[in-house]
């Protein structure tokens, strides 16, 4: 019988991250009791009050802080909402892998998927989503702003 993990959350409808002990490029995400360990991309290091990956000189990590919960989650909508510009990624379910997809006309932000539910990230300041490597990245050629 499965047993929640007793650091993440649970029951719970929203992805949150936490630092990963003794390693700032690391982090930990957990979704529905089930807890991942995810790496930053490289020279990114975990900022813990906005549960994402920026430069060191703005996540401040502290690899031996205590964790804490984030009081702001992402934006969360629901299996099958979509919206008028069509921006919504149509997300696999039943599924329990996580699924990362383009937001359409803005490099800076990425959608997540997990058991049909999507949530809507914002990439740290000055990155993009880069979808080939499913990962905030400097800004290249991989993505278009007017799409």
């Amino acid at each position: 019988q499965w047993t929640p993990d007793p650091f993440c959350p649970y029951p719970s409808d929203h992805v949150t991250r936490y630092p990963y002990h003794g390693n700032c490029s690391v982090y930990w995400e957990c979704y529905e009791g089930t807890k991942y360990v995810m790496e930053c991309p490289e020279g990114l290091e975990f900022n813990a009050p906005l549960q994402q990956c920026d430069a060191p000189e703005i996540a401040h990590c502290d690899p031996y802080a205590s964790t804490t919960v984030n009081p702001n989650p992402p934006t969360y909508t629901t299996e099958g909402t979509t919206n008028s510009n069509g921006t919504d990624p149509m997300c696999p379910y039943p599924s329990d892998e996580i699924v990362y997809f383009p937001y359409p006309g803005d490099c800076t932000k990425y959608w997540e998927c997990y058991e049909g539910n999507k949530y809507l990230y914002n990439c740290p300041p000055g990155l993009w989503w880069h979808e080939e490597i499913s990962e905030c990245d400097y800004p290249g050629d991989f993505c278009d702003n007017s799409t």
